[in-house]
C-alpha cells in the first residue's frame, strides 16, 4: 500500500505574521494546518479559511492545530461554529494538536468533549479513514 503524499494547495500569511494558514489534501481529506496564535485578530481568517474548504465538501475535514502557540475565544467560537456546519453537511472533522495551550482551552469550554481531537495528523488520517470509506457519496446541490 501506498502512502498518499499531500498535495500543497493554498498558504496565507495572515495578520503580519501572528498566523500562518495551509491548506492541502491528502486523498479526499481537507487538511488546514494553523501556525501561530489564534485571537480575535486572526480568528476570522482562521474561519474563513475552514470555511472555504467545507464549501469545497471534503470527504472530511481535519483541522491541525499543533503549531497553535495561542487558543483565545475568537479561535474556540470558530471550531463550535465549523463543528456544527460540518455535522449539518455530514462532514467528519477533527482537530489535531498535544499543546497545552490549545487542549486546556478546549476542556475548561467543554468543546474538547464535542470535537473529535487526535494527538497527530497521522492519527487523525487513520481514525477519519474509515469514516470516509463507509460514507455513502453525497450529492451536492
Amino acid at each position: 500500500m501506498t502512502t498518499p503524499v499531500p498535495l500543497q494547495r493554498r498558504s496565507s500569511r495572515v495578520s503580519q505574521d501572528y498566523l500562518l494558514i495551509r491548506s492541502e489534501y491528502v486523498d479526499t481529506i481537507a487538511v488546514i494546518r494553523f501556525d501561530g496564535d489564534i485571537d480575535a485578530l486572526t480568528g476570522k481568517a482562521m474561519s474563513s479559511a475552514l470555511a472555504t474548504e467545507l464549501d469545497c465538501a471534503p470527504a472530511a475535514l481535519i483541522a491541525d492545530l499543533s503549531a497553535v502557540e495561542f487558543l483565545g475565544c475568537a479561535g474556540l467560537s470558530v471550531l463550535a461554529e465549523t463543528d456544527a456546519r460540518s455535522r449539518r453537511a455530514g462532514i467528519p472533522m477533527c482537530v489535531v494538536s498535544t499543546r497545552r495551550a490549545v487542549l486546556r482551552p478546549l476542556f475548561v469550554s467543554g468543546l474538547r468533549d464535542r470535537l473529535r481531537v487526535r494527538p497527530s495528523l497521522s492519527r487523525a488520517l487513520l481514525d477519519l479513514g474509515p469514516v470516509v470509506a463507509s460514507a455513502s457519496p453525497r450529492i451536492n446541490h
